[in-house]
C-alpha cells in the first residue's frame, strides 16, 4: 500500500514532468496540511517543481523555510536558478553554499556558459583547473589569479581530479559563442583521452562555423563515432548547401533513427531545388510523424502547390494545431477565405493558441475584413503585443482612427511601434492637427516619429514648420532628408538649394531624391544640368534610370525645344515606351507648336490607350 509521504512525492512528481504550476501549488498546500510538512525530500521536490514551473522566487520560499537542508536541498536550488537564468541569485547560493563538490561547480559553470557570461564561466573553469588538478599546473595561466581571489576561499570537497564535463561545456559555449578558435586550443589542451561527447562537441562546431574540411578531418580522427556523430556532420553539410553531399553521408550510415531521417528531410525540404529527393525521402522514412508531414506541407505549398499541399493535409493521419495553422496561411495567400474559416473553425476551442489566431486575423486583415479580424481578437483571453499592433496598423492605414487609438489607449505596455503606427497613419491621411498632438504625447520618439511629422507638415504645406522639425530633430536619415526635399518639390528653387545642402554634407542620393532633383531642374529650365546629373547618376550615386527619371529627361529636353533629342530619348530608353512618356512628348510639341513631331506621339498615345480622344484634340490644337 503507498504511503501518504510516497503519494504526496508522486503527485509533485508529475507536476514537475508536465510543468503544471497550479496542481503543483496544490499538492504544496496538501503538503503544508499533512504531516511531512516539515519533510527534507518533499521540500526538495517542491523546490524542483517550482524551478522547472519558471518559478525561482517561490522554490527560494520553500527552501529557506526547510527546516533541515541537505547538500541535495542546495543543489536543487542553484539548479533552478541556474534554469531560469538568474545567475545573480545562483552564484549568491553557490557562495551561501556550505560544501562544493564537483556537481556544483559544474552547475555554475553550466549556467554562465549559457547566459553567454564567459568570462565568468571561464573564472570558474580555472579554478577547477587549479584545485582539482594541481599535476597539470602547466595549463594555469595568469589569468587564474582574478579567478581564485573570487572563488579560492572556497571549500573544494570531491573535486574529480579530471573533470570532463567542465572541459566539454567550455568548448562548447566558446563553439556555440562564435569563439571557435579558442574551442580548438581548449580541446588540444585537453590533458586526457576524449570522450565521444567531446568529439562531436568540436565535430559540431566545425560544422556550424561552415568549416566541412575540418569537420570532415575530425570525423575521421574519432576513435568511436555514434548516429550523433554522424547526424551532426550530415547536418553541417545540409546547413552549408551541400545537400548532395549530405545525402551521400545519410546513405553511408550504419543505422539510422528518426532524429536522422528528420534532419535529412527537413534539410530537403528547405531547399526549393530538392524538393522532389525531400518527397523520396519521405516516402521512406520508417516513421513519419507530425513534424515532417507538416514540413512536408510547408514545402508543397511555398513552392507554389496549393494543391499538393492539401493532398499532403487531408494524408496526414493526425493534424495538429501547426498543421492547421500553416494551411490557413496557405488558404490566405491564395484568397481562399471561407476554406481558410472552415480549418480554424475545425480546431477546437480549448486548442486555438496565439499562433492560429493571429494567423486567422492576417487572414482577414489582409483581405479588408477587419470586423471578422475584431470577433476574434474579442474572443481571446490572453492578447500579445503582436496581434494589437497588427490590428492598430489595419485601423490606421483604412483611417478608422477612433478604433486604432481606442486599441493603443487599451495596451497594458504601448511600445513605440504602436505609437508609430498612429502618428505615421494620421501622416499618410494628412491629419496634421491629430498627429501633431499624438507626437507631442509620446513618451519616447524615433526617427519613424520624426520623419512622418515632416512629412504630414510637407503635404499641408507648411514648409517652415517642417524645415523646423528638420532642424531641431535629434538624427537623420536618408527618410528625413527626402521627405523636406519632397515637400519642397513645390518650390523647386527651394529645392535646388536644400539638395545642394544634402550632397555638401555627404547623405545618400537615392531614387527618390534623384526624380526630384530632375523635376525641379526640368521646370527650372536647367536642361544642361539635367542631362549632366541624369548621365551621371549610375557612376557617382551608383543609380539606374527608371521609368519616371526617363520622362523627366524628356520634359527637360522637350520644355527646351530639343524634341528630336526628347523623341530618340523616348524611342531608346531600356523600357518599352507607355503613354505617359509619349504624352510628356506631345504636351512639349503642343509648346512649341510642332506638328509632325506632335502627330507621332499622338498615333503611339492612341496605340497604347485606344479610345483616347484627348491626344488628337491636342493636336488638331497645335495644327490649328
Amino acid at each position: 500500500m503507498v504511503g501518504e509521504k510516497d503519494r504526496l512525492a508522486q503527485a509533485v512528481r508529475s507536476c514537475i514532468d508536465a510543468r503544471d504550476l497550479l496542481r503543483g501549488r496544490e499538492a504544496h498546500a496538501a503538503i503544508i496540511h499533512s504531516r511531512h510538512s516539515s519533510n527534507t525530500f518533499l521540500a526538495n521536490l517542491l523546490v524542483l517543481m517550482y524551478g522547472r514551473c519558471n518559478r525561482p522566487a517561490e522554490a527560494f520560499q520553500v527552501f529557506e523555510s526547510t527546516q533541515q537542508r541537505n547538500s541535495y536541498s542546495w543543489n536543487i536550488l542553484l539548479q533552478s536558478f541556474s534554469e531560469n537564468r538568474d545567475l545573480v541569485s545562483a552564484t549568491a547560493t553557490f557562495f551561501r553554499m556550505p560544501h562544493h563538490d564537483t556537481v556544483v561547480w559544474n552547475a555554475l559553470l553550466s549556467a554562465n556558459a549559457q547566459a553567454r557570461h564567459l568570462e565568468e564561466a571561464e573564472k570558474l573553469f580555472n579554478v577547477l583547473l587549479e584545485k582539482g588538478q594541481r599535476s597539470i599546473s602547466d595549463h594555469i595561466t595568469s589569468s587564474k589569479s582574478s579567478a581564485l581571489t573570487t572563488y579560492g576561499n572556497y571549500s573544494y570537497d570531491s573535486l574529480d581530479c579530471y573533470n570532463e564535463r567542465s572541459w566539454n561545456t567550455m568548448i562548447s559555449a566558446y563553439a556555440q559563442s562564435g569563439h571557435f578558435d579558442r574551442a580548438k586550443s581548449l580541446f588540444d589542451e585537453m590533458p586526457r583521452g576524449r570522450g565521444l561527447v567531446t568529439w562531436n562537441i568540436i565535430l559540431f562546431g566545425y560544422a556550424r562555423e561552415g568549416q566541412l574540411a575540418g569537420a570532415r578531418a575530425t570525423f575521421h580522427k574519432m576513435p568511436l563515432v555514434s548516429i550523433v556523430t554522424w547526424t551532426s556532420l550530415m547536418s553541417g553539410l545540409a546547413a552549408n548547401g551541400q545537400l548532395d553531399e549530405a545525402k551521400q553521408e545519410f546513405d553511408s550510415m550504419p543505422e539510422r533513427n528518426v532524429v536522422t531521417w528528420t534532419a535529412l528531410f527537413q534539410a530537403l525540404a528547405d531547399a526549393a531545388s530538392h524538393l522532389s529527393t525531400a518527397r523520396l525521402v519521405f516516402a521512406k522514412m520508417p516513421q513519419q510523424h507530425t513534424v515532417t508531414w507538416n514540413a512536408l506541407f510547408h514545402a508543397l505549398v511555398r513552392d507554389g502547390s496549393l494543391a499538393d499541399g492539401k493532398e499532403a493535409f487531408d494524408a496526414m493521419p493526425e493534424r495538429d494545431v501547426i498543421a492547421k495553422t500553416l494551411m490557413i496561411a496557405a488558404y490566405s495567400q491564395a484568397g481562399m477565405i471561407q476554406q481558410a474559416k472552415l480549418v480554424f473553425d475545425s480546431i477546437q476551442r480549448d486548442e486555438h493558441d496565439m499562433l492560429s489566431q493571429t494567423e486567422m486575423i492576417k487572414c482577414y486583415v489582409q483581405h479588408g475584413l477587419l470586423e471578422e479580424a475584431q470577433n476574434i481578437m474579442d474572443s481571446m483571453q490572453h492578447l500579445d503585443v503582436v496581434i494589437q499592433t497588427l490590428m492598430i496598423a489595419a485601423y490606421a492605414e483604412r483611417g478608422h482612427f477612433l478604433e486604432s487609438r481606442k486599441l493603443v489607449d487599451s495596451m497594458e505596455f504601448r511600445d513605440i511601434l504602436a505609437w508609430n503606427i498612429m502618428v505615421t497613419g494620421y501622416a499618410r491621411h494628412e491629419k496634421l492637427v491629430e498627429a501633431r498632438d499624438l507626437f507631442q504625447k509620446m513618451p519616447a520618439t524615433d526617427l519613424i516619429a520624426w520623419n512622418a511629422m515632416i512629412a504630414v507638415n510637407a503635404q499641408k504645406g507648411h514648409l517652415d514648420e517642417a524645415r523646423w522639425i528638420f532642424n531641431i530633430m535629434p538624427a537623420r536619415d536618408t527618410i528625413s532628408w527626402n521627405a523636406m526635399l519632397t515637400g519642397y518639390s513645390v518650390d523647386r528653387e527651394r529645392a535646388m538649394g536644400f539638395f545642394q545642402i544634402m550632397s555638401h554634407e555627404g547623405w545618400e542620393i537615392d531614387e527618390v531624391a534623384a526624380t526630384i532633383v530632375l523635376a525641379a531642374r526640368s521646370h527650372l529650365g536647367m536642361v544642361e544640368e539635367s542631362r549632366t546629373f541624369f548621365l551621371s547618376m549610375a557612376s557617382d550615386y551608383g543609380i539606374e534610370a527608371t521609368r519616371e527619371q526617363y520622362r523627366c529627361m524628356v520634359d527637360a529636353l522637350g520644355r527646351s525645344g530639343r524634341l528630336d533629342d526628347a523623341q530618340e530619348l523616348v524611342e531608346t530608353m531600356p523600357f518599352l515606351p507607355e503613354a505617359v512618356s509619349w504624352k510628356t512628348m506631345l504636351s512639349a510639341c503642343k509648346l512649341h507648336r510642332e506638328a509632325e513631331l506632335a502627330a507621332r506621339a499622338a498615333e503611339k498615345v492612341s496605340e497604347l490607350e485606344p479610345g483616347n480622344s484627348a491626344p488628337y484634340m491636342m493636336l488638331a490644337s497645335i495644327v490649328s
